[in-house]
């Protein structure tokens, strides 16, 4: 809804594809190259439907992440947004898994991503997948 959409950080910063339930595991996606989170968001909507009942937002690459210099920038940036995500979300549970997921590029943000909260203490796993195809 429109309303999820906007409850956290901002659906210009962070998109949310799916509200969860608190105390389940939050699942952020991270883009390709060219900053698209697949098709205008309709793989990532896709994904997010068969991710039930856990919270799933799409990381947004606005301006902000634009003017970041490295990739280790751009992933700090990203996190701060997942970590006030999260801590907003978590409605009294003790801890939320993070699963970064990154597409294609978004695999090398999602892996710095993770090693980042992994030495900040949180809890994260990372997925990372391109769905590539030719025929």
């Amino acid at each position: 809804t429109e309303a999820a959409k906007k409850e956290t950080v901002g659906e210009d910063k962070l998109l949310i594809l799916r509200r969860g339930a608190p105390g389940l595991p939050r699942v952020y996606m991270v883009h390709g190259l060219d900053g698209d989170v697949m098709s205008g968001g309709a793989t990532f909507k896709t994904i997010a439907a068969h991710l039930e009942p856990c919270r799933v937002g799409a990381l947004v690459y606005d301006s902000e992440a634009l003017a970041c210099n490295s990739v280790p920038a751009l992933c700090s940036l990203y996190n701060s947004r997942v970590l006030a995500d999260s801590e907003s979300f978590k409605n009294g549970a003790a801890k939320n898994l993070i699963v970064v997921a990154g597409y294609s590029f978004g695999c090398v943000l999602a892996h710095q991503m993770g090693y980042q909260l992994q030495q900040a203490g949180v809890e994260v796993a990372v997925v990372m997948f391109d769905l590539e195809v030719t025929w």
